[in-house]
């Protein structure tokens, strides 16, 4: 019974700490829906720029063949077709800055979606531990054992053995140990 109960009780902490992972999962997908939402507001506001300016081109074609056809035979005429010509060249570069920048917030909108693993979220880097915190006192007990060899392939465990409590803030933290 003692046994079973230690189970449930270890069991409980590990649910524990994977209610408190999802808890954290569901607020990063809540931030990158918010981000999301935002690109998309963004690509919308540039999807209308994009018609604003093609209905400016198609304004200006306008111009052009009405002024092709009052002008016909004008001196003018060909100076007055190579400036609104320039100007739809402005345009038409514009709208490809526009396509390009839409592009970018569909990329951008992709890796939002991409959501991060449970290693990605646990292990900060290559040779991270992730150490669980005593529940009743909000401490980490680290042990230490040291071996000897001769060989470098047999090894051999010391009697001694370091071990340190640290008692730990409330909130993340983050700790590394070296030696000396």
């Amino acid at each position: 019974v003692t046994t079973l109960n230690d189970s449930v009780t270890q069991k409980e902490t590990q649910i524990t700490n994977l209610n408190s992972q999802v808890t954290t999962l569901n607020d990063s997908v809540t931030q990158k829906e918010t981000q999301i939402t935002n690109l998309n507001s963004q690509v919308t506001t540039l999807n209308d720029s994009v018609t604003q300016k093609e209905t400016e081109i198609l304004n200006l074609n306008n111009q052009i063949v009405n002024l092709t056809d009052s002008l016909n035979g004008s001196e003018n005429q060909a100076s007055i077709i190579t400036s609104l010509q320039a100007t739809i060249d402005v345009k038409n570069d514009e709208i490809d800055l526009l396509n390009e920048t839409i592009i970018d917030k569909i990329i951008e909108i992709g890796q939002l979606c991409e959501r991060p693993s449970l290693d990605e979220i646990q292990e900060g880097r290559i040779g991270s531990i992730v150490l669980r915190p005593n529940q009743q006192d909000n401490t980490i007990t680290i042990d230490l054992t040291v071996e000897e060899s001769t060989d470098l392939v047999n090894w051999e465990a010391l009697e001694t053995i370091i071990s340190t409590t640290l008692p730990l803030d409330e909130g993340k933290k983050f700790y590394r140990f070296s030696t000396k």
